[in-house]
């Protein structure tokens, strides 16, 4: 087992979102924690970052793009509106 720091202000927002959901803050901890591993590597915060910053770039040069929101997402590869 592994000890972490939690800042007061949000352990006591995991208290209270525990308690209405009924069940301890530690299952509400993991539970959050999986969740949020999950989506890391569902969507790939790497080239997600690479992208934007290739796109900043392309603007900053005056080489911008017209593209539907549709298409920027399909070339960031992130899930459509």
């Amino acid at each position: 087992m592994t000890n972490v720091s939690i800042k007061p202000v949000l352990f006591e927002n995991i208290i209270k979102m525990a308690k209405r959901e009924g069940i301890s803050t530690d299952k509400l901890i993991n539970e959050a924690l999986e969740r949020g591993l999950e989506i890391m590597d569902e969507y790939d915060c790497e080239t997600f970052e690479k992208s934007l910053d290739e796109a900043r770039e392309e603007i900053k040069s005056g080489k911008g793009s017209r593209m539907t929101i549709n298409e920027l997402a399909d070339s960031l590869g992130v899930d459509r509106p």
